[in-house]
């Protein structure tokens, strides 16, 4: 009723209604019908384009294509060239005569026609490289590539592939006959992609976010625009064009595209060269933009033309109503960015209460603009500095996982997170083999190094370090002046807040990172998060470190021992025999004392030439490992040939042999020895459980087999507490014993 009332209140009134509500279904109607046709007449538009522009590009590249075969085609036919590869064929004498020529002329056709990337003549039958504007491809033999295979018969094209250095390339070959006709081998070149990525890169001129692309059979990028490859959009996931051109299709469609945007496409399979070419422009930035722009032009104008007549009107009717047209005004000018315009309150009624609205909006929206304005200053600084965090992560990782020794380890660590990070000190303590206390290893600041100097260590539960490395858990400090486990430390004074980090490695803490900074409330949960990565990265290399330099002592113990081992075995096996040989010059004879006698010499360390009078010894040392197991001794007379390096090395190397094949003999004999006693034993538990009938044959069969395995008498008995029966049985003597006895 009050609007009613409002309405009929006045003519002045019911004309404003009713013009407004008229003309704002009209000009809503209007920006409608603006959006929807030229939305539909841009997309056909764009698909035309783009059809055009793929056809462009596809007969560009069989043009280039074309040209290139023709090239080859007419320099496989120029008389020099095939008089230059048949005096190749015919031997060393006429190629060194031709070469220099055949090449440079080579040479000058790849520098004048920039298609060409590498050109090669291949000999007939088996596809050896004859010469090569690639110097490094001659004498190779590609008989079973395609392209010599195929070229030998026609000029044949083998689409993009990919050479040995791994980059892509299209071959073009042709058969080359000599002077008579008859056919030498193949004229190939591998052709420079270059000029084909121009083609197919080249913006097709529908805007900066438009691009073209090839791919393979297989849906792979042959060619695609760096700026979709450094955006880092997910390529396992092929587009509707994609799977659409793989299959062989052409067409057009609206699709998401790797970034997820939504892109108009049209796409065409080159079946004669097995490739696919799509070219995409953003819908956003072609169609909807546009069509956005057009229907707000229609709404915008449409509105100026409103304003006006109802300004016209009011103007016309009363003077009071100018207010509207300065609050239009206003309004319009809001629109355009300009959040400090107020309209003027001159009146009281419905005009003036709307004006004031109007004000206290954009009142409202300047504060909300200040204040998105000052969220994006503080997200960008925030990003920029976890940006710097995840860089400083990065590269102390890096640097530190290549270093194996655990102090230059944890300096490399301390040095480098304060070049990165802006902190006053850091600090890294581990702890002691008892667990007890939190040692400091390194330092980055003045004053650490002088607790470094003095064996600074904090008892685990002390301070805010020792309470990191008791419980495991990151702690900050945003006010060390407020946090109770915070010990003053009076060689960093201007320490203001403080973030302590575990080491852990396998679920293990071995020390603690500390960061201290000199500005207060300078740590966030965000750093914790971004800096405990970086501490688990330096856990795991001081682990690392510690288990090589673990595993390398055992492996020096390991051989230290078994060096003593074999020492041992050797010292036990030499003491019961001596084996010593002497080579006549006719046969290999046991020495005799005598012999040795005269060709002991003092053991050398290694092979040495000795003189002593009219004659030369060499010495060399039989060696297993580090031990000397003997020597070998050679003489001869001083108007002998001297030994030459070559026979020194010789018999250097036969002695090392020497030395494993000795000690290959001592484990296989103990071997035998062992396996003879497991033998014996066996065969001897074997009679006395098959003598197991009563104790005394039991006893009496052991005493006798032990007896005549051992050549020896003896006797064996049981015997127990004083109430037990005794049970003995004696050996009986052999008869050399028994004549004897008296």
């Amino acid at each position: 009723m009050r609007f009613w009332s409002f309405v009929t209140k006045s003519l002045v009134n019911r004309v404003l209604v009713y013009v407004m509500l008229l003309l704002l279904l009209t000009i809503s109607l209007m920006g409608y019908l603006a959006y929807t046709l030229a939305q539909r007449n841009l997309t056909t538009s764009v698909f035309n384009r783009l059809e055009s522009v793929v056809t462009l590009k596809e007969d560009e590249l069989q043009r280039w294509v074309t040209d290139q075969r023709q090239n080859i085609t007419w320099m496989a036919g120029q008389v020099p060239v095939r008089q230059w590869a048949t005096q190749l064929l015919q031997g060393e004498t006429a190629r060194e005569a031709i070469y220099p020529a055949f090449r440079a002329y080579l040479r000058t056709a790849v520098t004048q026609r920039a298609g060409f990337r590498e050109i090669f003549v291949l000999a007939e039958p088996d596809g050896q490289v004859l010469i090569s504007t690639n110097p490094a491809r001659e004498g190779q033999s590609y008989a079973e590539a395609e392209y010599f295979i195929q070229g030998r018969l026609r000029i044949y094209v083998q689409n993009i592939y990919l050479l040995e250095d791994g980059d892509p390339t299209i071959t073009v070959a042709t058969p080359l006959f000599d002077p008579a006709g008859e056919r030498i081998g193949v004229l190939a070149a591998h052709l420079n992609l270059e000029r084909m990525q121009q083609i197919i890169l080249e913006s097709p001129g529908l805007g900066a976010r438009s691009e073209a692309f090839l791919v393979d059979g297989d849906g792979d990028f042959i060619m695609a625009p760096r700026a979709l490859l450094a955006a880092g959009a997910d390529l396992e996931t092929p587009t509707v064009g994609v799977r659409a051109v793989t299959a062989q299709q052409d067409g057009q469609a609206v699709y998401p595209n790797y970034e997820g945007r939504s892109v108009v496409g049209v796409y065409h399979w080159i079946d004669e060269h097995d490739l696919g070419l799509l070219a995409e422009v953003d819908e956003e930035y072609a169609i909807l933009t546009p069509a956005r722009s057009l229907a707000m032009n229609v709404l915008v104008a449409g509105t100026a033309v409103s304003v006006l007549f109802l300004v016209g009107a009011f103007f016309l009717m009363r003077q009071g109503v100018r207010p509207l047209r300065v609050l239009t005004e206003v309004a319009h000018e809001v629109t355009q960015g300009r959040l400090d315009r107020q309209v003027p309150v001159v009146t009281q009624d419905e005009l003036g209460i709307f004006a004031q609205t109007f004000n206290q909006m954009t009142t409202q929206l300047r504060t909300s603009y200040a204040e998105l304005e000052r969220q994006v200053q503080v997200r960008t600084q925030a990003l920029e500095k976890r940006s710097r965090q995840l860089e400083a992560a990065a590269r102390v990782a890096s640097a530190v996982s290549a270093i194996y020794d655990v102090d230059q380890l944890l300096d490399e660590t301390a040095r480098l997170i304060p070049r990165h990070l802006e902190v006053a000190h850091v600090g890294i303590f581990l702890l002691d083999e008892a667990e007890e206390y939190a040692v400091l290893r390194a330092v980055s600041s003045e004053g650490g190094r002088r607790m470094l100097a003095r064996g600074h260590r904090l008892k685990l539960g002390q301070g805010i370090v020792g309470a990191v490395a008791r419980t495991g858990q990151p702690r900050i400090a945003l006010d060390v002046d407020a946090d109770g486990a915070f010990v003053a430390n009076p060689d960093i004074p201007a320490t203001r807040s403080e973030m302590a980090l575990p080491l852990t490695a396998r679920s293990r803490v071995i020390g603690v990172l500390d960061v201290q900074s000199e500005q207060a409330a300078a740590f966030t949960n965000e750093d914790v998060v971004v800096l405990q990565t970086m501490a688990e990265q330096v856990a795991l290399a001081i682990q690392n470190a510690r288990l090589l330099r673990e595993s390398e002592f055992a492996v020096r113990e390991l051989e230290r021992r078994y060096g003593e081992q074999i020492h041992t075995a050797w010292q036990a096996r030499l003491s019961r025999e001596l084996a010593a040989y002497h080579y006549t010059g006719v046969r290999v004879e046991t020495a005799s004392g005598r012999t040795l006698q005269k060709f002991t010499v003092t053991p050398q360390e290694r092979v040495t030439v000795l003189t002593e009078g009219d004659q030369r010894r060499l010495v060399a040392p039989i060696r297993m490992r580090d031990h000397i197991l003997g020597s070998l001794v050679l003489q001869q007379s001083a108007d002998a040939p001297p030994w030459s390096e070559a026979d020194l090395a010789l018999v250097e190397a036969t002695c090392d042999q020497v030395g494993l094949a000795l000690d290959n003999v001592r484990l296989l004999d103990e071997s035998r020895e062992r396996v003879a006693r497991e033998r014996l034993t066996g065969d001897l538990a074997a009679r006395i459980r098959g003598a197991a009938t009563d104790i005394d044959v039991v006893l009496q069969t052991t005493i006798r087999e032990l007896g005549r395995l051992l050549h020896a008498t003896g006797k064996i008995h049981l015997s127990g507490p004083s109430s037990w029966a005794s049970t003995a049985v004696e050996l009986p003597a052999t008869k050399s014993e028994r004549q004897a006895q008296p």
